[in-house]
């Protein structure tokens, strides 16, 4: 019976999209020392980015990863008010109905503790009994060593936590170690929904989602009405 729930974040919970491609745009652009259009950070960022240093750290090698982080971190702190887009539709109220019904409730994401607490003041999401960093990790994403140290601190077992994301990633480390993988494709557009649904289903992801509403209502049919909080 699943009795923890476990979230990635960015483009799960909350649509951080338009935050990020400006703060890494501007990041490089002083980075390189010249102006960086939409089409180049995207092309950066499909370089499957584990986590923000990470990224960092392989586009501008080891050296110049610690004051590029810096210099990141300025850029999302001054850009969070003006571009972060908040939760998703429909994520406040299925967290909340998730506590109702006494779910214990983690993140582990690739965002790093500094840009988190930035976050975390600002998006009015209900508080996390664990959030699992980049910076509380030796290895990010696609590795499961994130979700290992969310399920040690939540004090559950693998198979009675769910793992819920948006990435190919976010599949990879779950299945890696047996979890429970729902895939949350309320944040894909039209266009690449299809070929994201058959890829991650692909990789063993034992659901698709299409709205927040979702969760609540299967992990209901699929478990008692209220999980024991141990």
């Amino acid at each position: 019976m699943i009795t923890s729930v476990l979230f990635d974040l960015d483009g799960t919970l909350i649509d951080s999209w338009r935050l990020y491609m400006e703060a890494y745009t501007r990041t490089f652009e002083e980075c390189y020392g010249r102006p960086f259009d939409r089409s180049e950070t995207l092309e950066l960022l499909g370089r499957r980015p584990r986590s923000e240093t990470w990224l960092l750290r392989n586009l501008l090698g080891a050296e110049a990863q610690l004051d590029a982080f810096e210099l990141f971190l300025s850029q999302y702190r001054s850009l969070h008010q003006s571009h972060f887009d908040g939760p998703y539709d429909g994520i406040l109220d299925m967290l909340r109905e998730l506590r109702t019904h006494r779910y214990v409730l983690g993140i582990v994401t690739g965002k790093s503790r500094e840009a988190w607490a930035i976050t975390e003041t600002q998006a009015g999401l209900v508080p996390f009994d664990a959030v699992v960093t980049e910076s509380d990790i030796a290895t990010p994403k696609p590795d499961p060593e994130g979700l290992l140290k969310a399920v040690s601190l939540l004090g559950r077992e693998i198979g009675e936590t769910l793992y819920i994301g948006d990435s190919l990633l976010d599949a990879e480390a779950a299945r890696a170690i047996g979890m429970t993988f729902w895939a949350a494709v309320w944040p894909k557009g039209p266009e690449e929904k299809a070929s994201f649904a058959a890829s991650v289903l692909a990789m063993g992801a034992a659901r698709l989602l299409d709205s927040p509403s979702e969760i609540v209502q299967a992990l209901r049919l699929g478990s008692a009405d209220a999980v024991t909080n141990r």
